[in-house]
């Protein structure tokens, strides 16, 4: 054994030497923290493809081509994610939000969003064809109600490096 290992032995053994002073102490059973429901609501029947992401640096670019006009302006260094999802009937993307801007665009098929601050759960059906645009702090879910899955397209843009989904708990304004 060389020098270092038998001083970290003989370290070991007088620090447990002190621990113990020879009077028996009572012994109490670990607290087990509760486990519970978790609290957030997970997707189901969804395949998700990352396409991609990279990052956009900031910016401020503008584009004017025939009286349409266009800006995409960001006040901090961004990301952009793309993605390709499909989702089977009953399917979901649980409850959540987005640190950013979200471009979403339905191939097939029809995405039902509803929003966490709606009081009546109004369905929002969004069908093949069309665009969802989704801001950050709007807690919400997407269902496939329909009976042929559901082909959609997501856009990111959103604070370099953060995650693209926050995950939410039921707000209990909806049944499911």
């Amino acid at each position: 054994m060389n020098r270092h290992a038998s001083n970290c032995v003989v370290l070991v053994a007088l620090l447990s030497l002190a621990a113990c002073d020879g009077t028996p102490k009572p012994t109490q059973p670990l607290a087990t923290p509760a486990i519970g429901a978790p609290s957030m609501t997970l997707a189901s029947g969804v395949t998700q493809t990352q396409l991609g992401r990279a990052n956009l640096g900031k910016v401020n670019a503008h584009s004017k081509v025939d009286g349409f006009e266009a800006e995409l302006k960001t006040q901090d260094d961004a990301d952009v994610t793309m993605s390709s999802t499909v989702m089977a009937p009953g399917g979901s993307t649980g409850w959540h939000g987005h640190p950013g801007m979200v471009i979403v665009l339905i191939k097939s098929g029809a995405l039902t969003f509803y929003e966490a601050n709606d009081p009546t759960c109004t369905p929002i059906v969004h069908p093949a064809g069309t665009v969802v645009l989704e801001t950050s702090g709007d807690v919400h879910i997407a269902r496939n109600e329909g009976s042929i899955n559901t082909e959609f397209v997501v856009t990111q843009i959103l604070a370099a490096g953060v995650a693209p989904r926050i995950d939410a708990p039921a707000p209990g304004n909806c049944p499911f």
